[in-house]
């Protein structure tokens, strides 16, 4: 794609054309630079086919206004723009125009259409005044087409949906966890309510007063397999938890049932790993397709210790910032993002 400059003004023979765009259509609508209507409104189908259709409009008008290139605008609206925006920049067919492309924040159009005056709102009308407002602005818009950027892009969107997304989870999980154990918070019989040991605990009794009738031994013994030997003072555990046991409200029985299908639901998908601030580590998945997702939500590089039971093959070529192992550490630079499959 070539890289257009910002510019002042705008030559007299280039072709506009708005794009009002949706998730099924391209509604166009194209004007000379002085605003002058060189063809009514037009509708191609958001897709391949009226890609293709829309490509020869363009061309066809090109070439009968004997213009010096295109410039073609249209909003931000999802990914919807995405294809034909993407399709502009690298369609060879157009290899020989000047293709340059913008792309509006929604909200600039609005207030832009507001200024036109009392208008009525139809898509025809929308492509319009998208046109309008390319003819007035004085400098490019344009979207980066890049390839690598776009797919760091789309992976650096992805971590900070998960890492809002787990956030959401936990507090809806926590939200129903006072109702099984209400003293779970209080007595923090673990470190992380989240962790491996903790999650199975809450999820594998039905109650928490069943664990009050196990004798203190066995619930030792009980945490030490679940961790994997991995609780470093098991006997402190132990004993914070037989008293969660006591001190927790007993669930009416119509409600057990119920309540641990949601809890189990929730976490059915997404078993948070036990790691210490400011590492958030999960799988996701189930079956033969389980994938380990390692954040470092930190500016300062860390160190993490894979789980015993995890055989992790890193998943490469995502482009951001990742961590590697080393034996059973993983190190995570600043910000840092390791996956990999779950063998």
């Amino acid at each position: 794609m070539k890289s257009p400059s910002p510019r002042v003004g705008r030559a007299a023979d280039r072709l506009l054309v708005g794009d009002d765009v949706s998730s099924v259509r391209n509604d166009v609508r194209f004007l000379s630079a002085t605003g002058d209507v060189l063809l009514g409104h037009q509708p191609f189908a958001n897709d391949l086919p009226g890609y293709h259709a829309l490509r020869e409009c363009v061309l066809e008008l090109l070439e009968q206004q004997g213009s010096a290139g295109v410039d073609f605008a249209g909003e931000a609206t999802g990914w919807y723009w995405f294809h034909t925006f993407y399709a502009l920049a690298h369609d060879p067919e157009l290899a020989h125009v000047d293709v340059r492309l913008n792309l509006y924040n929604p909200r600039l159009t609005h207030a832009f259409k507001k200024a036109l005056g009392s208008l009525e709102h139809s898509d025809p009308l929308d492509a319009h005044v998208i046109a309008e407002r390319l003819r007035f602005a004085r400098t490019q818009h344009a979207p980066v087409l890049d390839d690598v950027w776009l797919g760091r892009r789309l992976l650096t969107r992805h971590y900070f949906h998960l890492s809002h997304a787990l956030a959401a989870e936990k507090t809806y999980f926590s939200a129903f966890l006072f109702l099984k154990a209400s003293a779970y918070r209080q007595l923090k019989p673990f470190s992380e309510v989240f962790g491996t040991t903790s999650t199975a605990i809450l999820t594998q009794y039905s109650t928490i007063q069943q664990l009050a009738a196990l004798p203190i031994l066995e619930l030792e013994a009980r945490l030490r397999d679940l961790s994997h030997n991995h609780l470093p003072d098991v006997e402190k555990n132990a004993t914070r938890l037989h008293a969660v046991a006591t001190h927790s409200f007993p669930v009416p029985p119509g409600m057990v049932a119920p309540l641990n299908l949601l809890l189990s639901s929730t976490l059915d998908h997404i078993r948070f790993l036990e790691a210490p601030e400011p590492v958030l580590a999960f799988l996701r998945g189930d079956g033969d397709d389980v994938l380990l997702v390692v954040l470092n939500l930190s500016a300062a590089a860390v160190e993490w210790t894979l789980p015993a039971g995890i055989s992790a093959q890193p998943v490469v070529g995502h482009g951001l910032v990742a961590g590697h192992v080393d034996g059973r550490v993983l190190h995570l630079p600043a910000c840092g993002v390791f996956y990999a499959r779950v063998g």
